[in-house]
């Protein structure tokens, strides 16, 4: 964590990455109905990992859901504000995650045949995205706040 010294946001933003992996992967595999074994577990965390990583990389997620709050009119730094905040953040991560982790396992699956792959798909995305949304929601909000005592204590604050 020393690279991230200076940098209260990546901090959290790393270990929100990690920790909705790890949260999101086993409950993506007791979704899927898939053994947890240590296999299993490292290739779902790692995927989703990944993936939570890019998009909070390239996307101001904390931003767009910090304006949503304002646009409802929510008091920043209340609890209503964190809890409405929040909806966007889920909402974008949600759906990319639930767009792409599949998308791995299907499309380039030879068992799978070519014509139903997509169709295999729509199911997976469409089948899973609520109950995900709901569940990463609060993973999200638990992954954020271990985040930032992290950084706090990382960087003394």
């Amino acid at each position: 964590m020393k690279c991230y010294r200076d940098h209260f946001g990546m901090i959290v933003n790393a270990m929100m990455a990690l920790l909705m992996g790890l949260f999101m992967g086993v409950t993506t595999l007791l979704i899927e109905h898939t053994p947890i074994n240590w296999v299993s577990l490292i290739t779902m965390w790692s995927k989703i990992t990944f993936v939570v990583t890019i998009v909070l990389m390239l996307v101001p997620v904390s931003e767009l859901g910090n304006k949503f709050a304002a646009m409802l009119k929510c008091r920043p730094g209340t609890l209503v504000s964190t809890l409405v905040a929040n909806l966007v953040p889920t909402f974008i991560i949600n759906t990319v995650l639930a767009a792409t982790v599949p998308a791995l396992g299907i499309f380039y699956n030879e068992a799978i045949p070519a014509d139903a792959r997509m169709g295999e798909w729509k199911a997976a995305f469409f089948g899973t995205w609520l109950l995900t949304y709901v569940i990463s929601y609060f993973f999200g909000l638990l992954s954020a706040k271990i985040g930032a005592i992290v950084a706090a204590r990382t960087l003394g604050e």
